[in-house]
């Protein structure tokens, strides 16, 4: 357990294959890992729960999407370490990045689909974190295990 960044991870996809592989491949970063395939659910977990440090969530959802997400977020005023709740928002559609990065604080969006060396680094960037040796070993292991997991779904 020492070598998690985050206590509490919640991950946001609606589809089933991409929710399992971010669980996995984010395993070591967080203590606890809270998974959802819908916005709903979400916020009425988070709602409760503002023990919360980083939300990734997808952007294109049924009923409601990412951006309905991130503004429950910020109207709840979730924060870690004083600062608004890093958001790493995933998608397919590259069109909406700009406006994302633009309009909200700590948040950042990458395309689908997810590499190690996309994800490493923006994760890194959000949470603030000096390089110390603990985020390094993590992400050692999350590198092997994300190829590991995109070699089998492959």
């Amino acid at each position: 357990m020492k070598n998690k960044i985050l206590n509490k991870l919640v991950i946001v996809e609606d589809d089933e294959v991409q929710l399992k592989l971010l669980s996995s491949i984010l395993e070591y970063i967080a203590i606890e890992i809270v998974t959802f395939s819908n916005v709903v659910d979400t916020c009425i977990y988070l709602d409760t729960n503002r023990d919360v440090e980083m939300v990734i969530t997808d952007w294109h959802m049924q009923k409601k999407d990412g951006g309905h997400l991130i503004e429950f977020i910020r109207m709840k005023g979730l924060t870690r370490k004083g600062e608004p709740i890093p958001i790493l928002v995933v998608s397919a559609f590259k069109e909406v990045k700009e406006i994302i990065e633009s309009c909200y604080p700590r948040i950042k969006m990458l395309d689908k689909p997810l590499t190690f060396n996309s994800i490493e680094p923006a994760i890194k960037e959000l949470i603030k974190e000096d390089p110390k040796e603990v985020i390094c070993n993590s992400m050692s292991h999350m590198r092997r295990d994300f190829e590991e997991v995109r070699r089998l779904l492959a």
